[in-house]
């Protein structure tokens, strides 16, 4: 049996249950997020709004020029986006020399680091604030290197339109992007991912079993083929499965206009590329390691784990008990639904790339330990 031909089973046998395909993973959730989104609409704020970055600035130049750039975060209109203060996560760090390598229009590096680690859209923010100033500061030495020549008059009117690309409002409106706050319909889209991801891996392993169970493996296990083989082609299955039911998911949420309307299309196919990774190669691994009874009851442990923790059925914005925060930081999926949720609010692929790393590595360390089992012993009755 060839990749092509299992493909095109897989598919024939996705058409053919479409309709319940397009009940379970589209209409079944969008019904839970209407009467969801309805009844918990006041417990996410609608609109949209900067949350402030928390920063220290250290000057190791000390001349006018570095503290000329610390005055840009406190600005009227920028000091509402940043947080000054002296022991913050993230640390701007302004090099000595700064001032010579700007008056002689030389290219100077200001680090950004942190201590423990920050949103990747907000270490954007900082590092387009640096580069469109840095831009400015360019520009205006440039400028005013050539009217020195002109007259008085000229030369004041130059000046002139130089202090107004400094005002706060050119500073706002050139690079100062607002950070968006989801709404309850969009909210519910990210985190009802997880529990279908976790249905959808459910549906794989109870079709396995079924077959196993009704000795259609060990008939196929008795054609001339390696079984390594037979195990990769049945990964590929599971992977069009989660591509085409996810997708299925997300398409529903569109059409509504309920979530991801404003992704890049892209982004959303990446992570849903990579969401399927995980959901094949995890219900490989299931299959090659636990008994029908322990593989089911695992899953559905999970399933209730994720309906509890996973922020969908239970806004965690609403809890006050920290335990149950906690508790729901370490929900397994979590990296799958915020890639999701930083598509929605940043969309950028910078926002999700750190947990795509994540999906893609975690799918090949399972995958290879599944696969490994399988060339040791492959139970099939």
């Amino acid at each position: 049996m060839s990749i092509r031909s299992n493909i095109i089973l897989a598919l024939k046998g996705i058409a053919i249950s479409w309709k319940q395909i397009v009940l379970v993973y589209c209409i079944f959730p969008i019904l839970i997020t209407s009467c969801l989104g309805y009844f918990f609409k006041d417990a996410y704020e609608p609109e949209t709004k900067v949350d402030k970055i928390n920063i220290t600035i250290v000057d190791k130049d000390d001349s006018k020029s570095s503290k000329e750039l610390k005055k840009v975060f406190q600005t009227q209109n920028i000091k509402k986006i940043f947080s000054v203060s002296k022991n913050s996560k993230c640390i701007i760090t302004i090099p000595k020399g700064y001032e010579k390598k700007i008056i002689e229009l030389n290219k100077v590096t200001i680090t950004i680091s942190d201590k423990s680690g920050i949103a990747q859209g907000d270490k954007n923010i900082i590092e387009n604030v640096i580069n469109e100033y840095g831009k400015f500061i360019t520009e205006n030495k440039m400028i005013s290197n050539k009217v020195m020549s002109l007259s008085k008059e000229d030369r004041q009117k130059v000046y002139d339109d130089l202090e107004n690309i400094y005002s706060d409002k050119i500073l706002k409106n050139n690079f100062v992007k607002p950070k968006k706050n989801l709404n309850a319909y969009e909210n519910l889209g990210y985190t009802l991912i997880n529990y279908i991801i976790i249905s959808i891996a459910i549906g794989i392993v109870g079709s396995y079993k079924k077959e196993r169970k009704d000795g259609v493996l060990k008939r196929i296990m008795a054609m001339p083929m390696k079984k390594e083989k037979l195990f990769n082609l049945n990964v590929i299955c599971y992977f069009i499965y989660s591509v085409v039911y996810g997708g299925v998911y997300i398409l529903g949420f569109i059409v509504t206009g309920f979530a991801f309307g404003k992704c890049n299309f892209i982004n959303l196919s990446i992570i849903l590329i990579c969401q399927s990774l995980v959901v094949a190669s995890f219900s490989a691994f299931i299959i090659a390691f636990f008994s029908e009874r322990f593989s089911l009851s695992f899953l559905t442990v999970l399933l209730f784990f994720q309906t509890l923790f996973g922020g969908a059925f239970i806004p965690i914005t609403e809890t006050t008990n920290n335990a149950y925060a906690k508790i729901c930081d370490f929900s397994p999926l979590n990296v799958i639904s915020e890639a999701y949720k930083n598509c929605m609010i940043f969309n950028s692929f910078a926002s999700i790339e750190k947990d795509l790393c994540y999906m893609i590595f975690f799918s090949i360390v399972i995958y290879l330990i599944a696969f490994f089992k399988i060339k040791i012993r492959w139970e099939t009755n």
